[in-house]
C-alpha cells in the first residue's frame, strides 16, 4: 500500500505547500490519464499531488502487488517515494498536478 497522506477537498493546497517550507521543489508535472489509459512503471521522489479532476486508479508495484484507489477532485495527497505503474480504471479522465520535493543536497 502507498504511504500517502490524503486531505479532503476542504484542505487548502497553499497550506500543504507551506508545510514544505525549507524543502526545495523539483519538477512540477501535470498528469492527464484518460479512462482505460495506463502509464508504465516509473518512480517518484517525495512530493505533493493535487487532484484537479478525480478518478478511479489501479497502481501496480514492482513486487507484483496492486492497489485500487479513488482520488477525489480537490484532494491533496502527500506522496512518499514510490515506484509504480498506474491505470485509470474509471470512466472519466483523471487530471492532477504533482510537485516533486528535493531533500537538502539534491540538485
Amino acid at each position: 500500500m502507498h504511504n500517502d497522506t490524503r486531505t479532503g477537498p476542504s484542505e487548502n493546497i497553499a497550506s500543504i505547500l507551506q508545510s514544505t517550507a525549507g524543502k526545495r521543489s523539483g519538477p512540477r508535472l501535470e498528469y492527464h490519464l484518460k479512462a482505460g489509459e495506463k502509464e508504465p512503471m516509473h518512480s517518484h521522489p517525495t512530493g505533493v499531488v493535487y487532484v484537479l479532476s478525480g478518478g478511479k486508479l489501479k497502481f501496480s508495484y514492482p513486487d507484483g502487488r496492486t492497489e485500487e484507489t479513488t482520488a477525489a477532485t480537490g484532494e491533496t495527497i502527500w506522496r512518499e517515494p514510490t515506484t509504480h505503474a498506474v491505470k485509470n480504471i474509471g470512466d472519466t479522465e483523471a487530471h492532477a498536478i504533482a510537485i516533486d520535493l528535493k531533500t537538502p543536497g539534491q540538485h
